[in-house]
């Protein structure tokens, strides 16, 4: 019966695939495995989606890509987001981005004004964020330089040797 057939064809077809309702248990198994994946990721921030922070993302993305081989998520974080989602990048409150599970927390602050940066450096530090350098993979730096934590250093940037630059420049 052709018609008997095609049906059977069809119910194999659903199984394969896994369409039927059966599967549930594996569908579960697969959500576990991906929930479990996004706990383990590495949470990388610019802080300020401004034209300070703009500037520092695309190096930022070009640094992560080549250098880590953990799962991360690389997002501005700012006190008053302009939109949700910037330059192709989510933009979240520090509170929010504090709440979203994370294996570790990097943030590099890309804020023109010293006196912001300091104040938001002591509230990163106060929640035990790591300060990240974000490093434009063609800088060249010569002997005795010493680089304080959260430097942002532009493409075709030189630093001559014994000099010192300080905390999130």
């Amino acid at each position: 019966n052709i018609v008997a057939n095609r049906a059977q064809s069809f119910e194999a077809r659903w199984h394969q695939r896994g369409w039927r309702s059966d599967n549930d248990e594996i569908h579960r198994s697969k959500f576990a495995a991906r929930s479990t994946r996004v706990k383990r990721m590495k949470r990388f921030a610019i802080f300020g989606a401004s034209g300070c922070g703009r500037g520092v993302m695309p190096l930022a993305h070009q640094q992560l890509t080549l250098s880590e081989q953990d799962a991360w998520e690389l997002v501005f974080v700012d006190d008053q987001p302009p939109a949700a989602q910037l330059n192709g990048y989510r933009v979240l409150p520090y509170a929010q981005w504090l709440a979203e599970p994370a294996v570790s927390r990097h943030i590099c602050l890309a804020i023109a004004s010293g006196k912001v940066r300091e104040k938001l450096e002591q509230r990163c530090t106060a929640d035990d964020i790591a300060f990240w350098q974000v490093r434009a993979a063609n800088v060249v730096i010569m002997d005795e330089v010493k680089i304080g934590p959260g430097a942002v250093l532009s493409p075709f940037v030189t630093l001559t040797s014994n000099i010192e630059i300080g905390k999130h420049f």
